[in-house]
Formats: structure tokens, sequence, C-alpha cells
């Protein structure tokens, strides 16, 4: 058998992730914990069709547990079960502050331009999802009750 190069082994871990997603499928909204939220955003790159739905479970500032859904090329699958094995356990902190850069780092492949889209596409979701209106976020119990009360609106 002759030695693999290193982009070689990372395209076979990017078919792997690919083929044998890591954390897809949703998590049962049902199943969540009054101390637990439920963050979901979804990403569409209308220029091939790829579309990923990443949901985040967060407790105490911490990613508890991480989902994806959707359709697309190697790349976006791959980058999207990548991420979720990334941040399980990470804090929120961490995930506001992380940069695309991390993303190609995860892969270890070169991304053509036409292809970064692809690259970020869950990783735009999750962002989203974290920065979305604290109106969309559903109240499970009262403001003064919840550990998240910094993600709810204060009354004027």
């Amino acid at each position: 058998m002759p030695i693999q190069t290193m982009d070689d082994l990372y395209t076979e871990i990017i078919l792997d992730h690919f083929k044998n997603p890591k954390n897809k499928g949703q998590i049962d909204a049902s199943k969540i914990s009054k101390n637990e939220i439920l963050l979901t955003a979804t990403e569409y790159n209308p220029a091939c069709g790829d579309k990923v739905t990443m949901q985040i479970v967060i407790k105490n500032g911490t990613i508890e547990k991480i989902a994806f859904f959707g359709e697309g090329c190697a790349i976006s699958q791959a980058a999207s079960s990548m991420l979720t094995e990334h941040l399980k356990g990470k804090t929120l902190e961490y995930l506001s502050k992380m940069k695309t850069e991390e993303i190609y780092k995860l892969l270890q492949i070169p991304i053509s331009p036409a292809r970064v889209k692809c690259a970020l596409l869950g990783f735009i979701a999750v962002k989203n999802a974290i920065s979305q209106p604290t109106e969309c976020i559903p109240k499970r119990r009262s403001e003064a009750e919840s550990p998240y009360s910094h993600f709810y609106p204060k009354a004027p």
C-alpha cells in the first residue's frame, strides 16, 4: 500500500464525516430540561442548494448537546459534523469568539473560493443560533428563575 500524503489523509477524514456524520439528526425539544435552552438556526447556500440546520442545547453557558441536519455536498456535511464534535462541551463565550479560520483548521484541506460557503454553512448557522433576537428564544420559565436571564430583553 502506498504511503498517503497528508492531503489524502485529510480527504479521507472528510469523506468519513460525510459518509458517517457525527451528531446528525434532530434534538427532541420535548426532552429539554428546565435549565436548558434549545437554539436552532438554518443556513442555506442558494449557489449549490446545500442546507444545514444546527441545533444547540445550552446549559449553564455551556454547549451540552449539538446536532445538525440537512443536505448538501461532502464539504458542507463533513464540516458540520466536525464542527459539532469540536463544539461539544465548549462555552458560549468560546463560540462567540470563534473565527472562520478555525473551520479551515478543522477541515485541514485547502478550500477553493467556490467552496467557502459550503465549508462555513454549519458555522454560520451556529453563529446565527447564538445571536438570534432574544424574542426568538423560547422562555420556559420566568426571567427570575432562568440562569440565562441575560438572553431575555429587559422590560423598558
